[in-house]
């Protein structure tokens, strides 16, 4: 069997790799809830305001530097990072797309 050492290092890169695994599940059903939840604001407040709200959280990075350093980047709303596997929001353009495709 394994050592002592050899079992700690194997339950060591299995915690890693379902981590991994379990963040981007997790990431996913935070997506999918994001699209729920647009599409009820929608019918709350109207799918124009809602397109509108969304497009004013398009803006462009003010400091560059500062985004940099930001270690939950990945996780911003208005991402401008391509690492969709680990995002908890649907890029802006989706979100608009899936709103304008919902029937009233």
């Amino acid at each position: 069997g394994l050592s002592v050492w050899g079992y700690w290092i194997l339950v060591w890169v299995l915690e890693i790799f379902f981590m991994f695994f379990v963040y981007i599940l997790m990431s996913w059903v935070s997506r999918k809830r994001e699209y729920a939840a647009d599409a009820y604001s929608s019918r709350l407040v109207g799918k124009n305001k809602m397109i509108a709200a969304l497009n004013s959280l398009k803006s462009p990075i003010i400091n560059e530097k500062e985004s940099r350093r930001d270690s939950l980047v990945f996780s911003k709303i208005n991402n401008t990072k391509k690492v969709y596997l680990f995002e908890t929001h649907p890029h802006i353009e989706d979100r608009i797309r899936a709103l304008n495709n919902l029937n009233d």
